[in-house]
């Protein structure tokens, strides 16, 4: 009996050391985050004869290099990310880079046209299919009303917009977005909500990171001001842009602001923190480009104000997988409705036209039926 013990014993020990030895397989499964850099038509470099470009062109290809605080599972791509740069956009890269190749050749993602979405000439369906959008204006610019729709409706849905200011730009408070904001020099002391989802989730920052990943003048986004005699038109964008929680800022306004409509989120900054991101380092000298505006971007600069805007930047693309409402997720995924039973309210009162006011529904056993 004791043999058989013995043998049994070893036996067990036997299957449980080649179990050990078998190679173990780990999750190797990729989120892909479908990002791109928007493209306004009269956004153009040097003015209205200029080419139509984007302040940040390589923002996605180092988001997705990076190594130090992006999840490993992350993968950023454009769903409608051309592989072959076309005679157009050749031409029109040669403007801002006079190093752009030929016609015809084959795009990557360290190739900045592969990131771009040019608004004017893409559907709404092709909108659809992005969880973030990009606008990293250098200068004033407006969009049309058809255009402005068509942002609304994108976020409506479930997207997220982020426009990044940079202190020249001074977007107009009617035509520039979907919820409009002014620009002003900041006043006052500064302060910030760190517990708000852009400052905390997944990556939790602080004043120092705030400070570092800003790159120009801090200017103030403002709700847009009524005006005498105003229009309906306008003053509808007025009360849009009320809708603006300010995360962080100064007295007279945000860097950092976030407005809710439908499933998605529109995010204002300020600093130019996507410039931040964007800077290159020329392997060849050592020398920081502050513009990267590259057909074949340098590597990242990754120094403070790098981390800072990282950590910031992976928020704001994780921000709608935080909503809670329903549907909640990157392009509202994910997520069940929940069904709440009758009754759903134990009391309340209502006012009533013509003198009646506060009047109490009738209730049984003290619920509201």
């Amino acid at each position: 009996m004791q043999w058989n013990r013995l043998v049994s014993s070893t036996a067990i020990l036997a299957v449980s050391l080649v179990a050990f030895g078998q190679p173990v397989s780990y999750d190797r499964r990729t989120t892909p985050i479908r990002a791109g850099t928007l493209l306004i038509d009269n956004h153009r470099l040097g003015g209205l004869g200029g080419p139509v470009y984007h302040g940040s062109p390589n923002l996605f290809w180092i988001l997705d290099n990076d190594a130090s605080t992006k999840p490993a599972g992350w993968s950023f791509v454009n769903p409608l990310g051309r592989t072959t740069l076309s005679a157009s956009d050749a031409a029109r890269w040669s403007l801002i880079d006079p190093a752009t190749p030929a016609a015809g050749t084959q795009m990557a993602k360290n190739n900045a046209p592969y990131w771009e979405v040019p608004l004017s000439s893409v559907s709404d369906e092709a909108l659809s299919q992005f969880d973030i959008l990009v606008m990293s204006p250098r200068q004033g610019y407006a969009v049309s009303g058809r255009e402005r729709e068509r942002l609304r409706n994108y976020i409506d849905q479930g997207g997220t917009l982020w426009i990044d200011n940079f202190d020249t730009s001074q977007p107009d408070p009617v035509s520039g977005y979907p919820y409009g904001f002014e620009l002003n020099p900041s006043v006052g002391p500064f302060g910030a909500d760190f517990n708000h989802p852009l400052l905390s989730s997944p990556n939790r920052l602080n004043n120092t990171d705030l400070a570092a990943m800003t790159s120009s003048t801090l200017l103030a986004s403002t709700p847009v001001a009524p005006i005498a005699l105003q229009d309906l038109l306008y003053a509808g964008h007025v009360a849009n842009s009320a809708r603006f929680l300010a995360v962080a800022g100064f007295n007279n306004g945000s860097t950092i602001s976030v407005a809710r409509l439908g499933q998605g989120a529109m995010v204002v900054t300020t600093g130019s923190i996507t410039a931040t991101l964007n800077r290159g380092r020329n392997p060849a000298t050592g020398a920081v480009d502050f513009n990267n505006w590259r057909y074949n971007s340098f590597g990242a600069v990754q120094d403070a104000g790098y981390r800072g805007a990282i950590k910031f930047a992976l928020n704001v693309v994780a921000l709608n997988s935080d909503f809670n409402g329903s549907r909640g997720g990157s392009r509202n995924t994910g997520a069940s409705a929940v069904n709440i039973s009758a009754p759903l309210l134990r009391k309340f009162t209502e006012p009533f036209p013509g003198g009646f006011t506060n009047a109490n529904p009738p209730s049984i056993a003290g619920a509201t039926w």
